[in-house]
């Protein structure tokens, strides 16, 4: 049995001029959002053996944020460069891979990929994958590449 928790990024800055999407940062209220769903993962006894994020900034800040939380060592986080703009094709790709010695990974990235990713591995039928919402799949695999040879079971979906 393995345990995938997906979390998209707080709530960020605006696109502007200044700043290109990659480098947003979260603001305020996304702090907020993102402190507030890491303590019901807290609450929720949540342990991820691994968390892989997005390194672009609002991501690796929420990731941060989360691990603090969770009592994760912040220097274990692993930044994927290809998080960012991936589909769920490439974010299946890159679960795939993942040592089986981890039981517990917890994702941190964008839409729609994360809502695409909750569907197709999932019998999820939650319509929307707010900013700083998290889930977890419970997948009846032993080995990570064998995430997309059945549905899991989504076994909860925490929106902020």
């Amino acid at each position: 049995m393995k345990k995938l928790y997906l979390v998209r990024h707080a709530k960020a800055e605006r696109i502007s001029n200044e700043r290109d999407d990659f480098s947003r940062k979260l603001i305020k209220k996304g702090k907020l959002q993102a402190e507030q769903t890491g303590t019901k993962l807290k609450q929720l006894n949540t342990k991820p053996d691994l968390i892989i994020t997005s390194a672009a900034s609002r991501a690796l800040e929420t990731a941060q944020i989360m691990s603090k939380k969770l009592g994760y060592p912040f220097e274990d986080l692993v930044t994927h460069p290809g998080l960012y703009s991936s589909s769920y094709i490439d974010l299946l790709k890159v679960i795939s891979e993942i040592p089986d010695t981890f039981m517990s990974v917890m994702i941190v990235g964008h839409n729609p990929t994360l809502f695409d990713l909750m569907h197709n591995v999932s019998e999820s039928r939650e319509d929307g994958f707010a900013k700083a919402a998290a889930c977890l799949i419970e997948l009846n695999i032993d080995n990570w590449s064998d995430i997309s040879k059945q549905k899991g079971k989504l076994i909860f979906m925490e929106q902020p």
